[in-house]
C-alpha cells in the first residue's frame, strides 16, 4: 500500500469511484507534478485501492458469514459468501454468489472480464477457480515449473510452441544446476531424437535459453520418475 501511503502523507486521499476509476480529494490545490505522477501510477493506485476495499469487504463477510451487494460493475444485487458452506436467506437463493476465495482471485479483472464472467456464472453456474497455465498437470512433477515458465514467456512469441510440447509430455528438470528441457518417455515422444527435431523445428533456442535461465527456482528433490532429457539451457 505504499502508493496510498504516500499520498495520504501529503493530504490526497484517493477513492475508488469505479472499478477503473480513481479520483483524488485535497483540501488544497494538487501539485501538478503529483497529479502527473498519479496519472503514471493509476494502475497501481487502483489495485492498492481494490486490496483495501477487499480488506474492509472481507472484515464485514467473516463477520456475518454473508454479505448483498448492488454493484455497479455488474449492475445487479450479489452475495459474497465466506465460503460455500455459508447459507443465505431463501429469499436471496436465487442471486449469483461470490466467495472470498473468488473474489480475491478477480480483483485483478478488468470491468468487462467481470461482466463477461459473471454473464457466464449466471447462466451456468461454477466455481472461479485460479488459472492453471500447465496444460498437464497430470504431470505432477514438474508442473509447478512449467506454471512459472510459462506465466514467465506469456507474452512472447515462443509459448503458443513450448505449450505444444508440453502438451506432449515436454518435462522439466535441473541437471548439473542449470535447467533443462526434456520429454516423459512414452507422453508423446518415443526417442530423444524425435523430441530433439520437435524442438529445432518449434522453439527458438536462443528464447528459450533465455527463459530457462531466468527460471531461478529448483525443483524438490527425490520425487522424479523414469525421464529423459535434452540440454537446451543456457551457455
Amino acid at each position: 500500500m505504499r502508493h496510498l501511503r504516500h499520498l495520504r502523507k501529503r493530504g490526497i486521499e484517493p477513492r475508488l469511484v469505479g472499478w477503473e476509476e480513481v479520483d483524488l480529494e485535497c483540501d488544497a490545490e494538487l501539485d501538478p507534478e503529483v497529479l502527473e505522477k498519479a496519472r503514471e501510477l493509476k494502475q497501481q493506485i487502483l489495485a492498492e485501492l481494490r486490496a483495501e476495499q477487499l480488506q474492509k469487504l472481507e472484515e464485514r463477510i467473516n463477520d456475518r458469514g454473508w454479505v448483498l451487494v448492488d454493484s455497479t460493475v455488474l449492475d445487479e444485487v450479489v452475495v459474497f459468501a465466506r465460503d460455500d458452506s455459508i447459507s443465505v436467506p431463501r429469499v436471496w437463493g436465487s442471486l449469483v454468489r461470490y466467495t472470498l476465495d473468488e473474489l480475491k482471485l478477480l480483483a485483478g479483472s478488468t470491468a468487462e472480464g467481470l461482466r463477461q464472467l459473471h454473464a457466464v456464472k449466471r447462466v451456468i453456474g461454477g466455481v472461479v477457480r485460479e488459472e492453471r497455465l500447465d496444460p498437464r498437470p497430470d504431470l505432477c512433477t514438474d508442473s509447478w515449473a512449467w506454471e512459472k515458465l510459462l506465466e514467465m514467456v506469456r507474452a512472447q512469441p515462443i509459448h503458443g510452441n513450448l505449450r505444444g510440447l508440453r502438451c506432449c509430455g515436454a518435462r522439466l528438470g535441473v541437471e548439473d544446476g542449470r535447467w533443462q528441457l526434456g520429454f516423459w518417455p512414452g507422453e508423446g515422444f518415443s526417442s530423444a531424437s524425435e523430441f530433439a527435431k520437435a524442438c529445432a523445428e518449434h522453439l527458438d533456442s536462443g528464447q528459450l535459453a533465455q527463459a530457462l535461465a531466468r527460471l531461478a527456482v529448483p525443483p524438490p528433490r527425490g520425487s522424479e520418475s523414469q525421464q529423459a532429457t535434452l540440454d537446451l539451457g543456457a551457455e
